[in-house]
């Protein structure tokens, strides 16, 4: 009788034994081929993310040299300007000066007054 009971009870049990086995089996295959797959995908993102960040650089660096070159043009434009100014201030203390003279006023300023009053200050 014990035979007739173990017997197809052994029998279940190493089917269930076998299931089990082939189920964790797969599992643990599935598992490790999902890690490989897990890491090409994170490779994929850091390049991705690298290029993305190199590109999001360059586009700052070509803004700001756009933005530096537009700062020269300016500040050239404003030397020229200066240099317009100046010279225009000079001619107009000449005129001033001659015109003072003509008339018999002098002011008594002479060319190294005018340089120390038009010197850089600090």
């Amino acid at each position: 009788m014990s035979a007739l009971i173990f017997g197809p009870l052994g029998k279940i049990v190493g089917a269930v034994l076998l299931v089990i086995g082939a189920y964790l089996s797969f599992q643990f295959w599935l598992s490790s081929h999902d890690r490989a797959l897990l890491h090409g995908y994170v490779l994929e993102v850091r390049a991705t993310t690298a290029e993305s960040e190199r590109d999001e650089y360059q586009r700052q660096a070509n803004a700001n040299k756009i933005v530096a070159d537009a700062y020269q043009v300016q500040y050239r434009n404003q030397l020229q300007k200066d240099e317009q100014d100046d010279a225009q201030a000079e001619q107009e203390r000449k005129a001033h000066a001659a015109e003072n003279l003509a008339k018999g006023r002098d002011d008594g300023l002479d060319d190294s007054d005018i340089q120390f009053l038009l010197r850089k200050r600090p």
